[in-house]
């Protein structure tokens, strides 16, 4: 029993170590607390962001909405020669085929989802099924779960 969570608190502690030296090194790997301005005019860069490009989304940064310069999360600007990444898809409630309103629908919710929020789902699921392995008890909290969310889904 003690491997794994060897292994578990390994891979964290990995982890904790990319974002400290991303933080000290103010590369892709860290978190910026801080203010940011854009480079080219100056505009002070809002805290809560609008990702325009899967880059952004995943590693951070902004468009600038004065001058549509594309700044990493640092307040560097970022030139035409880093590939800013696919753009993200907006969530339409009009079907693909026939431009009409379609209704929403429980696969509705996970179109155009993140990388990030599917790493962090399949992260959570195999936790999940690492506890069910050592408490089969648990197994039960997990159908209730289940019905509640359905329940809920349902009601809504």
């Amino acid at each position: 029993m003690m491997i794994p969570l060897t292994v578990i608190f390994g891979l964290l502690a990995v982890g904790g170590a990319l974002v400290i030296y991303g933080t000290l090194a103010k590369n892709r790997w860290g978190i910026n607390t801080g203010d940011v301005s854009c480079p080219r005019c100056n505009t002070p860069l809002p805290k809560v962001r609008q990702p325009q490009s899967l880059r952004q989304e995943t590693w951070g940064g902004w468009t600038c909405p004065s001058c549509g310069a594309e700044v990493d999360k640092w307040g560097r600007e970022l030139h035409g020669g880093d590939d800013p990444g696919p753009k993200i898809p907006k969530p339409s409630l009009k079907s693909e085929l026939t431009r009409q309103p379609m209704g929403a629908t429980f696969l509705a919710l996970f179109k155009g989802r993140s990388f990030v929020f599917w790493v962090i789902v399949l992260l959570l699921v195999l936790l999940n099924i690492w506890y069910d392995y050592y408490s089969p008890r648990a197994i039960v909290f997990d159908v209730i779960a289940a019905v509640a969310l359905f329940v809920w889904r349902v009601a809504d």
